[in-house]
C-alpha cells in the first residue's frame, strides 16, 4: 500500500502568518497554482482512492490535484484529517517558529489528541484498502506531520518530533505493508515540483 499525502496549497492565512486552525482558510492564486502543480506531477501516478480533509482549503487543494487524474477520482471527505483546532482562543494565533503542533495551549486540542485522531484515520484508511492500493490523502501541515510520523513508526509525539513541518503543496511517499506496517519513505516533504 502506498500513501500520498500533501498539504493544501497556501492560503491567504498563510501569506498572513496566521494559525488556521479548523476554519475553513481560503487558497490565493498561487496556493492553486501548488495544487494544479501537483496534479501534473501526480497525474501518472496510479491513485486508487483520494482522501481530503473537509476543510475547504483541503478540498479546494484536493479537487485541483484530482483535475489531473486520466480517471476522475470520487473524494472521500474525512473530519478527522482536519488540522488541529484552536477554536478556543478568540484572536488569530501568529505562526511562532519550528514546533507549534508540540506545544500545549489553554482550551485547545491539545498534540495528544491530535495524534490520537490522526492515528485513527490512519488505521482506517490500512485497514479498508488492499495492499496493492494507492491512497491520495489531501490535509494540513500539523495533521499531516503526525500521519507521517504514525506511518513510519513513530508511535510517541517524542518521536514524531522528528518529522519536518511540512511545506505547503509538498508530497510525502510513503510505503507500508499492510500486515507487518514496516514502511518506506520513498519522499518525504518535496516541493521540487513546484519550481516548474
Amino acid at each position: 500500500m502506498k500513501f500520498y499525502i500533501t498539504r493544501h496549497g497556501q492560503t491567504e492565512d498563510n501569506v498572513k502568518g496566521i494559525l488556521t486552525g479548523q476554519n475553513q482558510g481560503v487558497l490565493t492564486e498561487l496556493g492553486i497554482q501548488q495544487a494544479q502543480k501537483l496534479g501534473l506531477r501526480l497525474k501518472n501516478e496510479v491513485i486508487d482512492f483520494v482522501y481530503s480533509s473537509d476543510l475547504e482549503r483541503a478540498v479546494d487543494t484536493a479537487r485541483n490535484i484530482c483535475e489531473f487524474f486520466p480517471m476522475s477520482k470520487t473524494i472521500q471527505y474525512n473530519e478527522l484529517l482536519r488540522e488541529r483546532n484552536y477554536g478556543g482562543i478568540a484572536e488569530p494565533i501568529k505562526r511562532k517558529p519550528e514546533g507549534m503542533i508540540f506545544t500545549e495551549l489553554p482550551n485547545v486540542e491539545s498534540p495528544q489528541q491530535v495524534f490520537d485522531r490522526i492515528k485513527k484515520v490512519a488505521d482506517f484508511i490500512i485497514n479498508k484498502h488492499d495492499d496493492y492500493e494507492n491512497i491520495l490523502v489531501v490535509a494540513h501541515g500539523s495533521a499531516n506531520r503526525l500521519l507521517v510520523a504514525y506511518l513510519l513508526g513513530y508511535d510517541t509525539l517524542e518521536l514524531a518530533t522528528q518529522v519536518e513541518s511540512q511545506k505547503n503543496a509538498a508530497i510525502n511517499i510513503i510505503e507500508i505493508d499492510k500486515e507487518t506496517r514496516k514502511a518506506n519513505a520513498e519522499l518525504l516533504n518535496c516541493d521540487r515540483h513546484l519550481n516548474f
